[in-house]
């Protein structure tokens, strides 16, 4: 398998010998992204404002870096295996997702590149946040798990996640896609767009307003002020507050 084979493409089968190859590549983009992104952990110590939050603080420190997808590939490997950033305090840990989602958001507007962004995690990655903010219209593919809020505030595109993704995958989305394997209580204030999912734990659907939530093997509680969709095994077992089927979990 060639090297943009696994960076590029919706393949889900990465092998340890494909890791290491990744590991290996430097670059001075990943050099700088690395650069920016220490700047940026600077200012999430003590800097929590809306600026911060919503990513643009990161799309300032990476505006005059000219990066690829395979940049933000190897990035994220590297990142995710660093003991230097795996040091960090958990709630430093969360705001990681906010840096990758301005990398990607940041290089869509301005390609419109339809080939897949893929990221890699580490297991021990699942207390990061925020993967996916804000995404309209990319494609990305994430190796590992997700953390939590994934694709918060997400308008279109779509999301794979190949593990686990933490607590409200998919929160006030109101479009796109999220293709899950297991997931902890999605689809809170979700308004619109679809959520994937083969194992749903924790509450489903929580205050949400409209969209549909498929589950293909297993769930386990519906939030009954959940006002949109629900299916499970590809029939509708929830609607508008109401259960209307019950299937097996």
């Amino acid at each position: 398998m060639k090297l943009t084979d696994v960076i590029q493409t919706e393949y889900l089968e990465v092998t340890q010998k494909d890791i290491s190859q990744l590991k290996e590549i430097h670059s001075s983009a990943v050099d700088g992204l690395c650069l920016a992104f220490d700047k940026w952990m600077e200012n999430s110590a003590i800097d929590f404002r809306e600026d911060f939050w919503s990513g643009r603080t990161a799309e300032n420190l990476i505006e005059n870096i000219s990066y690829t997808q395979e940049d933000m590939s190897i990035f994220s490997l590297q990142l995710s295996s660093s003991k230097k950033y795996l040091a960090t305090t958990i709630i430093r840990i969360e705001t990681f997702g906010i840096f990758f989602s301005a990398l990607i958001n940041t290089h869509y507007k301005k390609t419109k590149e339809q080939k897949t962004y893929t990221l890699f995690f580490s297991d021990i990655c699942s207390d990061l946040g925020y993967l996916g903010l804000l995404n309209d219209g990319a494609n990305i593919l994430i190796h590992g798990n997700a953390g939590f809020n994934l694709g918060e505030r997400m308008r279109s595109g779509k999301i794979t996640v190949t593990n686990y993704s933490n607590i409200s995958a998919g929160i006030h989305m109101t479009g796109g896609e999220l293709h899950l394997n297991e997931a902890l209580s999605p689809g809170q204030h979700m308004s619109g767009g679809k959520i994937y999912v083969q194992n749903a734990r924790g509450m489903i659907g929580a205050k949400m307003k409209g969209g549909e939530i498929h589950i293909s093997e297993s769930y386990e509680d519906i939030d009954r002020e959940c006002f949109g969709n629900i299916y499970f095994k590809n029939e509708l077992i929830f609607s508008k507050g109401k259960s209307i089927l019950r299937g097996k979990k």
